[in-house]
């Protein structure tokens, strides 16, 4: 058991993964409106109280709580590991940013900073405790009080309905975190660097391809293509890169667990970039000004102009020769140019980071509404656009709160919609294959390019370790609604050309390999859903 210094001053405090919970919707009122938990560990080991410092609670509000953990026999216990997570089991959704277990108090008691609940109703935590016998959880419920909301039910909107559009308000939505991962995270000079690559077609083998090839700024970084074109056309459909930095897992399979080792992967894909590392790390340390940008950065720069030590076209996904080339390479050598390569990576994605959603018609549509003034609210929309929103908070009819929720309308997970079979056949496995490579790759978060602390990679490490739903077969990532009229085609193979096409493929999904079920909408529903979907573009903002 490690001492108390020891326990306090390392990293060794964080949070876990996003908890995917479906439970079915549960209200009630607190009629106590006190909110001291107290409850035992799966396995009965250990009895935590979870209780805030201050109360009445504040939605929408950051606030501290205090947790404190002992065994069941009432002594003092000192984990290797603490986390906590939680979300409303009625939407599927978690906590719109994650708390932090942030230091030990005393008397067995932690402190949890960044607590948030952004709407009243029930809600499920779990606090996840590393012992001598490995981890035990603590599940808790409890029910935030509408009365703590400070929004008021009118006749048109009720209460739960107030609660879940603040939630879904952009104001409500937490700052883009810091990749640990990558130390360039917030670095300007590196993203004024990385931008530069990011539309660079010469880290392309043919010097016509770039970055911003399949991402388009005018597009809002997707391309309009059904299936992206590089070199040659690809097997999925480019995703928009506009709030990119709030993922936790990259590509529509999630292979990639940063930005910064996804960005490095189109440099060496056929069909895309068609590069290698070697040559793309020799040109950008034999152009001048890339030089003295990566050396400002990283403080020094290694001389690879040695073409029998660093052989032209060398990696390891190179194709005979190349290949060849760089096994025989000495390991030091392999790793030099892998972490200049790696730094490149990092730059653009200090970039991407930067290209983040804004306000829409929609959030300042529910931001008069909060402050009470309906009239003016309803002046932005139409009957249309109401009915929409109104059927899209209607979890029994819809279901769309489910995966698009949060100010993101996204949960940010992956679901299973059908959309891998084709003619009944499963021709993309998706999240299964996703999940199986990003444990491979040597740039994810634990491997030794990463900057990050090991305990800071438990999204990664509990991916790895947990039982593989099934349903994770032919699943892809839930993209955000924001911004949805402007990223046509839809589905990671842009199989649908218009928002009224894939409402119809929820209406009716596939009977096979889909967690779906059929939605009993008119065709008049579906053109309001349409319509309050047209809302989440930034460019639909009324001045």
């Amino acid at each position: 058991m490690p001492t108390i210094f020891h326990f306090i001053h390392t990293r060794v405090i964080h949070t876990a993964t996003v908890l995917i919970l479906f439970m079915s919707q549960a209200v009630a009122e607190n009629a106590s409106n006190k909110y001291t938990l107290v409850e035992l560990s799966a396995r009965g080991e250990y009895r935590v109280t979870l209780k805030p410092e201050q109360e009445p609670i504040a939605i929408g509000q950051l606030h501290n709580w205090v947790l404190h953990v002992e065994t069941t026999q009432g002594d003092l216990f000192f984990p290797k590991q603490l986390a906590i997570k939680g979300g409303m089991p009625g939407h599927g959704h978690g906590f719109p940013s994650e708390p932090q277990i942030s230091r030990y108090l005393e008397n067995g008691e932690f402190l949890v900073e960044g607590m948030l609940f952004n709407m009243a109703g029930l809600w499920q935590l779990r606090v996840g405790i590393d012992g001598p016998s490995g981890w035990d959880t603590v599940t808790i419920l409890v029910t935030i009080s509408p009365a703590d909301s400070g929004i008021l039910a009118t006749d048109t909107w009720s209460q739960s309905e107030l609660d879940t559009l603040r939630a879904l308000s952009w104001s409500n939505a937490a700052p883009i975190p810091i990749d640990p991962s990558n130390r360039f995270s917030r670095n300007a000079k590196a993203a004024k660097l990385g931008e530069q690559l990011f539309f660079d077609p010469k880290l392309s083998a043919s010097g016509k391809v770039s970055c911003g090839s399949c991402h388009q700024p005018q597009k809002a970084f997707s391309d309009g293509l059904p299936l992206s074109f590089g070199s040659a056309q690809t097997s999925r459909h480019s995703p928009s890169l506009t709030g990119i930095g709030r993922n936790r897992w990259f590509y529509w399979d999630g292979r990639r667990d940063s930005l910064w080792a996804q960005a490095l992967t189109p440099i060496e894909s056929i069909g895309e970039m068609d590069n290698n590392r070697m040559d793309a790390v020799r040109y950008v340390l034999s152009n001048d000004s890339y030089k003295a940008a990566y050396r400002s950065l990283v403080g020094s720069v290694p001389n690879i102009s040695d073409t029998q030590r660093f052989p032209p076209g060398a990696s390891p996904y190179s194709k005979g020769v190349g290949q060849n080339h760089w096994y025989k390479m000495k390991k030091t050598d392999r790793v030099l140019v892998n972490n200049v390569f790696v730094n490149l990576g990092k730059f653009i994605a200090a970039f991407e980071t930067t290209l983040d959603y804004e306000p829409t018609r929609f959030d300042k549509f529910v931001n008069m509404l909060l402050k009470g003034d309906e009239i003016a609210a309803n002046k932005l929309v139409s009957d249309r656009e109401l009915a929409g929103i109104k059927l899209f908070l209607d979890n029994e009819r819809t279901k769309c709160l489910r995966c698009h929720n949060g100010p993101l309308l996204s949960n940010r997970g992956f679901h299973n919609i059908g959309s891998g079979v084709l003619n009944g056949q499963l021709t993309d496995h998706g999240r299964i294959i996703g999940l199986q490579a990003v444990g491979y790759d040597i740039f994810n978060c634990t491997g030794s390019f990463s900057d990050a602390d090991q305990d800071e990679c438990s999204a990664l490490r509990f991916a790895l370790k947990r039982d593989v739903p099934s349903f994770f077969y032919g699943a892809f990532k839930v993209p955000s609604l924001r911004n949805v009229a402007n990223t046509a085609p839809y589905l990671h193979d842009g199989r649908y050309g218009s928002l009224q096409e894939v409402i119809h493929h929820y209406r009716k999904p596939p009977e096979e390999n889909s967690e779906l079920q059929s939605l009993d909408l008119t065709d008049e529903e579906i053109e309001s859903l349409v319509h309050f979907l047209n809302m989440l573009s930034s460019s639909t903002i009324s001045q």
